[in-house]
């Protein structure tokens, strides 16, 4: 139920002159991948620029560098991320092979690995791990038991008919508001099934989903039947849904609704029953340990009149269907061999060209980064990271930004009254290296050796907390939405901040023992 990365950061984008002169020595078949390092042996001098300057620029990085068969695509970023995840390993297999006291960050994902690759365990409870909630689906008798259930799944990253989130509110960015926004599918937009050109990716979802539920023990006819209802459903969602030009229009995406409009705009999607299992409260609540709610941000209304009209037309058992295939969706990835190969060999194969999968230790040390990253971070940091390191990137946006101040101070363009606004923004605007100067506490969360798809839910519910007891309070402008072992960076306009993390402060993009200019 959190925000994703992409809603709140715009990822760092890096021009190909820039990665082709960076550049990266191929990456050994060996064990440990080679440091990529700075070069300009990547370019293709024998191309005129003018002719085909993306050939110029990085020609003989891309001769030298076919993309690996358990890739979707390959480049700098991909080549450093790639040595990266080798540095994970090699912390991951070393706490899994030390002693370490209980809640502590080295137990905490060794725990969490081992469940990962214990797959003799997975192979021996098969489909126990998601019975419990099969049977509850079973069991639900009415609309309200539909909501409570959903509301449960969503707290513990089950996805289903709409999604929401916690973050800060766009248009009073010092405090943190609950958000409800369209979602629901499977398939990455609403154009994978309304669009003719997607008519074939549809064919092979459908038979995907039937081979799924085959494997859930159903009958050949019933998951026949249940993957056509699953597709229609989600296809009525997407007729529903606006397109990716629509949501980029951030005002027309805000929509604010007191909590009684809301349920009184919204009459067959029961949202108390909703609410209260999220302990959230609304007029209706009974629990005065409920978090009180006074308005949510909505992101797009039609959406959720739609989803009321079709609660009003379709039978409760379609959206049992539905939820059932959901359930076993999500927990795919975290279950027996079988389920996640046939998993992989869609939604990996099909939808993203990737002929292979990663080798398992990779998979499960995403895992482990997506769930509890900051554990992890911190043995990363300990590791890698050094202080100088730090300290030395520091330095360097500093300087960056006194040049920029300066310059800024005398643009002749700009008017002084503009000027004035535009350097009292810039006085606020903060960086963020490395990793956090204190790194989230998981003990809380209970994470076991022999339960892979548990410590998922677990830690999933627990992040779900975290961020729901924030509604109405000020933003932590300390919080970093990125791990710090991550390969990527961000700027956040709502917190007028870039921020850095430990895994892209190495070569190629930056090296201690090289010039500024370079870094």
């Amino acid at each position: 139920m959190k925000i994703s990365k992409r809603n709140i950061a715009l990822f760092l984008q890096t021009p190909a002159l820039t990665l082709a002169a960076l550049g990266a020595e191929a990456i050994s078949s060996s064990n440990e991948p080679r440091v990529p390092r700075f070069s300009i042996e990547y370019m293709d001098r024998s191309v005129e620029p003018g002719v085909d300057f993306y050939k110029f620029a990085d020609g003989n990085w891309v001769k030298n560098n076919p993309v690996p068969p358990d890739k979707a695509r390959w480049a700098s970023f991909s080549e450093l991320a790639e040595r990266n995840w080798f540095l994970i390993h090699e912390i991951l297999e070393d706490s899994a092979n030390a002693s370490a006291s209980t809640h502590s960050p080295r137990r905490e994902v060794a725990d969490f690995y081992a469940s990962a690759m214990d797959t003799n365990r997975l192979e021996q409870v098969g489909f126990k791990p998601i019975a419990n909630d099969l049977k509850r689906i079973e069991n639900i008798e009415s609309t309200k038991d539909l909501f409570a259930l959903l509301a449960d799944f969503h707290k513990r990253g089950i996805g289903g008919i709409f999604g929401t989130g916690f973050g800060p509110d766009a248009k009073n960015s010092a405090i943190y508001a609950f958000h409800l926004r369209q979602g629901g599918l499977s398939l990455p937009d609403r154009d994978y099934y309304l669009t003719e050109s997607f008519a074939e990716t549809r064919g092979k979802y459908r038979d995907h989903m039937r081979k799924m539920f085959t494997l859930l023990s159903e009958t050949k006819e019933d998951a026949e039947a249940h993957a056509a209802t699953v597709l229609d459903l989600e296809t009525a969602l997407a007729q529903a849904s606006r397109t990716r030009v629509e949501l980029r229009n951030p005002d027309k995406n805000y929509n604010k609704f007191k909590t009684a409009d809301l349920i009184a705009t919204n009459h067959a999607i029961l949202w108390p029953a909703y609410f209260s299992e999220l302990g959230l409260s609304t007029s209706d609540s009974d629990s005065k340990d409920d978090l009180p709610v006074p308005y949510e941000i909505v992101g797009q209304p039609e959406f959720f009149a739609a989803v009321d009209k079709l609660l009003r037309e379709r039978p409760l058992s379609d959206w049992k269907v539905y939820l059932r295939w959901h359930l076993l969706h999500s927990a795919a990835p975290y279950l027996h061999h079988a389920v996640e190969e046939e998993n992989f060999a869609f939604f990996g194969k099909v939808l993203t060209g990737q002929p292979e999968q990663e080798p398992r230790w990779k998979r499960s040390a995403k895992v482990i980064d997506s769930h509890i990253g900051e554990a992890l971070g911190q043995l990363y940091v300990e590791k890698y990271f050094p202080p100088e390191a730090r300290a030395r990137m520091n330095e360097l946006v500093e300087n960056l930004k006194a040049v920029f101040r300066d310059r800024l101070d005398r643009l002749d363009w700009m008017t002084q009254q503009t000027r004035a606004k535009a350097l009292a923004k810039f006085a606020r605007f903060t960086q963020k290296i490395g990793h956090p100067d204190k790194f989230r506490d998981y003990s809380s969360v209970e994470l076991r050796p022999d339960d892979y798809l548990g410590n998922v839910r677990r830690a999933t519910a627990f992040e779900e907390h975290r961020q729901k007891i924030r509604i109405g309070k000020p933003v932590d402008k300390s919080e970093w939405h990125m791990t710090p072992e991550t390969v990527n960076a961000y700027f956040n306009p709502l917190q007028n901040e870039i921020v850095f993390p430990a895994g892209i402060l190495q070569p190629p993009f930056f090296d201690i023992t090289l010039d500024d200019a370079v870094n």
